[in-house]
């Protein structure tokens, strides 16, 4: 039963969380395919591949929220030099439209997380 995880088994859980298959996996760190398939059935390595996924998710919102900000500054600069107040109040509602939108879709996805952790729970 592995109690702490080695280099070789970070390295495979990074390699899988970026995607690449078990076979390629074994390969490039000169182990046995069902090494891999061990791996993945044990408690602390599927912590860690938790735990890297959450980091990956944590810096892809980050990276996307920096974004965001941009763009919507961006889109506020369009807005103000479009040529027509026409133009500007169109612009206007469409960003109004995707923000409540956005927020309507981060609601539902947060209230599905949560009946699932209950789900899990019970």
């Amino acid at each position: 039963m592995i109690t702490e995880l080695n280099e070789t088994q970070i390295k495979a859980v990074s390699m899988l969380i970026g995607g690449i298959p078990n076979t390629e996996i074994a390969q490039e760190l000169g182990v046995h395919f069902n090494t891999i398939t061990n791996w993945k059935k044990n408690d602390v390595f599927k912590e860690e591949m938790r735990s890297q996924r959450k980091e990956l998710c944590r810096t892809a919102q980050n990276v996307i929220a920096n974004k965001a900000e941009y763009a919507a500054r961006r889109i506020c600069e369009m807005i103000d030099e479009a040529d027509t107040t026409r133009i500007q109040f169109a612009a206007a509602v469409k960003v109004y439209e995707t923000a409540i939108q956005t927020t309507v879709e981060e609601f539902e996805s947060r209230i599905e997380e949560l009946e699932q952790a209950i789900t899990r729970e019970v």
